[in-house]
């Protein structure tokens, strides 16, 4: 199985747990006289079983991800998906920037300030979409030697 396949089936497991989980605690309570739908004893066995096979996957994708090297410069699966969470957390930063400063923007894209007119900003509205629309570019990048990675590495049990 390879590590595209093993991510599908950590997710179909993740699915399985959580509708446990919304059963358990749907059964728990029962009226008087009758019987309990299902077993809550049952169902945390099962659900035991599934939090352990999920965290093996888990754990052998993770060795795999950090053993897989993915070019000669030894760079491995791992190290990918790291750089591409620091990328969408700077791209989420500089949205915030842009979202949050939104009313502070003339339409030439100049920063305005409303609090002070002495108030001067280092770049543009502009500058920060275009490092955004880059890191977009290094991110699909990212992403597409990852998936690349992923559906060629057999994962290593």
């Amino acid at each position: 199985m390879n590590i595209s396949e093993s991510l599908s089936e950590l997710k179909l497991m993740k699915s399985r747990i959580s509708r446990l989980q919304e059963v358990r605690k749907e059964t728990i309570k029962y009226k008087k006289g009758k019987k309990p739908t299902k077993d809550f004893k049952k169902l945390t066995n099962e659900l035991n079983a599934l939090y352990n096979k999920s965290s093996d996957l888990k754990a052998v994708i993770q060795y795999t991800n950090n053993t897989t090297e993915v070019d000669s410069e030894g760079v491995t699966i791992q190290q990918l998906i790291l750089e591409q969470g620091d990328i969408r957390s700077e791209i989420s930063a500089l949205k915030d920037m842009l979202g949050s400063n939104r009313r502070g923007y003339n339409s030439s894209g100049v920063f305005d300030s409303y609090d002070d007119k002495d108030t001067m900003y280092q770049i543009t509205r502009f500058d920060i979409e275009d490092s955004i629309v880059k890191l977009e570019k290094d991110k699909r990048k990212l992403d597409s030697l990852i998936q690349q990675a992923n559906w060629r590495t057999k994962i290593e049990e």
